[in-house]
């Protein structure tokens, strides 16, 4: 699953995943019912973590370097910091759509440019909040005697033919029950 095809449905792990990718091999959908295994650091493929990392910073330079160029074809001259809207310089992760310790591959289907402050647990957030925390909560939940049955839906937002999706929503259901949804912006701030 690391050179994805466009317009297609992947099924893995015994049907309990669906990725569905769009016409640029962008994943877009996943389907997922959740399954505690243990310790992911087995299936991280850190490659593709760094190369979606990475993809998500150079996509934001470029954004940048482009609305320089387009002031200065218009006006003839470089922007004052106050005449344009710039994106400041964040780090980034390839983050995990679902989590390699709930049975999530490595590969790059499942793996996007994630702003790092949403990828990686941050003190005083919530899982509404951050990405990592809803991840940690639903290990959690899983871990227990008696695991309930969590199933996920996850949809990508991507703007134009960027590869860094703009928005991450996560539906969750716990036992067949519709219990809520979450909605991640993954743009970084203005300068």
């Amino acid at each position: 699953m690391r050179r994805p095809r466009p317009n297609t449905v992947y099924h893995l792990n015994d049907d309990d995943l669906k990725y569905h990718t769009d016409d640029l091999a962008r994943t877009v959908r996943v389907e997922a019912d959740l399954h505690y295994t243990g310790s992911d650091d087995f299936y991280r493929m850190e490659d593709d973590q760094r190369k979606a990392g990475r993809t998500g910073r150079e996509e934001y330079e470029q954004i940048n370097r482009q609305r320089v160029a387009d002031f200065v074809t218009q006006h003839g001259r470089k922007p004052l910091p106050h005449e344009i809207l710039l994106f400041q310089e964040v780090n980034w992760n390839g983050g995990h759509l679902v989590g390699t310790a709930t049975d999530g591959p490595g590969e790059i289907i499942n793996v996007v440019a994630m702003l790092e402050s949403l990828n990686q647990a941050q003190s005083g957030t919530t899982p509404a909040q951050n990405y990592r925390k809803f991840e940690d909560a639903f290990i959690e939940l899983l871990k227990t005697n008696d695991p309930p049955q969590v199933k996920l839906v996850i949809e990508l937002d991507f703007p134009g033919n960027q590869e860094t999706p703009e928005v991450i929503v996560v539906t969750y259901v716990i036992d067949n029950k519709f219990t809520g949804s979450y909605r991640y912006n993954n743009v970084p701030p203005y300068k």
